[in-house]
């Protein structure tokens, strides 16, 4: 029962870790400069908070 069990957890564990992940990619920027990804400009408005804009633009990590 044991076995089967650990085994379960394996193929679960295996399941989890497979996943892909989806995560921005930039090209390398230009020798001596700090700029990585593009510039946006964004006009705030009524309402708007730090979470929607992060969701909105796919940053930070919040739940």
């Amino acid at each position: 029962m044991q076995s089967k069990v650990s085994c379960l957890i394996a193929v679960v564990g295996l399941f989890i870790g497979v996943q892909s992940v989806n995560a921005a990619t930039f090209d390398l920027p230009e020798e001596g400069s700090h700029m990585v990804g593009k510039l946006k400009r964004h006009v705030v408005e009524s309402g708007e908070t730090f979470a929607v804009l992060a969701k909105d633009y796919d940053v930070g990590l919040l739940t």
